[in-house]
This record gives structure tokens, C-alpha cells and sequence, in this order.
């Protein structure tokens, strides 16, 4: 006997097939904006209309009008599958001069929407500057907390060597520090405070071992993971 029954809601909580048909539902709704609207934005030969991550999504215009046209399509797209758009959560930010340095919210679909001069987006601190400064001074911050969170129970410990200690710094201070950093362009000042923290914290961990040592005992350079560090220098400070 076969029992056919009409769906009127939802995977429920935990469910494994939930990513999967979110995703979808993303997918379909975010092609359905970028045919119905002229969102995107030109790099070189290529454009692109959005980058998403689950639930994150974000929208690219050249003009103001444009991206609220776009804005305006997907919440209209999203109210047939159930889902609406947090009107809260939703950031606008604009590079250059498309805006007023005065305006600071403008109106989408009857909610109003801040623009901002940074937001956290998958971690990452985006400034209107289009620069990373920013964002290298807030890993900066934080990689210090992490390095003071281990000063008594790790760095200052008498039972564990150096050694132990360095591989510590590679497994949780360093990620802290390099996150995202392939998106990073450095200037001169920003390589030398990531070397300055190297630095310091190196002198910090194996007691009174050199900055070079220290180096070759982690086998990597505080600033290693940027994709646009010069080789020579990145094979000096990491030589054996």
C-alpha cells in the first residue's frame, strides 16, 4: 500500500539533509536576483554578482539603485520557499564615492538598512578603504590575547622544553594571527609590526633564544601564509 502525503514544511532541526536543501534553496534564489536584476560587479574580464557561504551572502552593484533593485528581488524570490531576510543583519557598504559620507541608512522594501564603513564578514574585517589595516591590527589583538591566555600555564611552565612550547605557538597563536591573511596587500608598516610580534613573541617562549633561532624552530615566519611576501625574504627568515 502506498501512502502519498503533500510536504508543507521544513527538515526539522539537525536534520543531515538541511545544508544540502538550504543551499539549494540559496542557490536557486540567488540566480534568480542575478537574472532579474544587473547586480555585479567587473574585475578585469570577469564579473561577479555574489560570494556566499551558507546563510552569508553578498551582493555586488555598481550603483546604489542597482544593488537595492537586487535587494528588492531577493527577498521577493525568498518569500515563495519560506525564507526572509533579516533586514537587521543586512549591511550595505560602499567604496568610493557612490554615497554620502552623511547618509547612514537607506530604505529597502519598507526596512531600513545601515550603511557602514566596516563589517565582519567570515571572520574578516572589511573596511571601505579597501585596505587591511584594520583587519592585520585586529589579529594583531587578538593573537596577544592568546599569547597572554598561555603565559602561566604554558609559556612560563617548567615541565615543558622549548620545543613544545613552539609547537604550541604554531598550533594556537599563529592560526589566530594568519587568518585570512592571503587576502591581505601588506605595506612596509604592516610587515614590520607582523615581524615586530614575531619578535617579542619568540624572545617569550624558548626564554632567552635568539629571533633567528626562534625562527628556525618554528619553521615559519609570523607573516609565512601572505601569498604576496618576496620569496627571498621568506626563505631567509625560515632557512635552517
Amino acid at each position: 500500500m502506498l501512502l502519498v502525503t503533500g510536504v508543507v514544511t521544513g527538515v526539522s532541526q539537525g536534520c543531515v539533509l538541511a545544508p544540502t536543501l538550504f543551499s539549494t534553496c540559496m542557490d536557486w534564489i540567488l540566480g534568480r536576483m542575478s537574472e532579474r536584476s544587473s547586480c555585479g560587479a567587473s574585475f578585469g574580464n570577469v564579473k561577479i554578482s555574489d560570494l556566499d557561504f551558507a546563510d552569508y551572502a553578498v551582493i555586488f552593484a555598481e550603483t546604489l539603485d542597482i544593488l537595492l533593485g537586487a535587494l528588492e528581488v531577493l527577498n521577493e524570490e525568498s518569500e515563495p520557499l519560506g525564507l526572509r531576510v533579516s533586514w537587521i543583519k543586512t549591511k550595505i557598504q560602499a567604496f568610493g564615492d557612490i554615497l554620502d559620507a552623511a547618509v547612514l541608512s537607506v530604505s529597502v522594501c519598507g526596512e531600513h538598512v545601515e550603511v557602514v564603513e566596516r563589517f565582519t564578514y567570515l571572520g574578516s574585517d572589511i573596511h571601505v578603504s579597501a585596505g587591511c589595516e584594520s583587519e592585520v591590527n585586529r589579529r594583531l589583538g587578538r593573537a596577544w590575547g592568546v599569547m597572554d591566555s598561555l603565559d602561566h600555564g604554558v609559556w612560563r611552565c617548567r615541565y615543558l622544553c622549548g620545543r613544545t612550547k613552539v609547537r604550541v605557538f604554531r598550533s594556537l597563536v599563529l592560526p589566530v594571527l594568519l587568518y585570512g591573511c592571503k587576502t591581505w596587500t601588506l605595506t612596509k608598516d604592516l610587515r614590520r609590526r607582523l615581524n615586530s610580534f614575531g619578535t617579542r613573541s619568540l624572545w617569550r617562549i624558548p626564554g632567552r633564544t635568539s629571533h633567528l633561532v626562534g625562527c628556525q624552530q618554528t619553521n615559519s615566519h609570523p607573516h609565512e601564509g601572505c601569498k604576496n611576501m618576496p620569496q627571498q625574504q621568506s626563505r631567509k627568515l625560515t632557512s635552517n
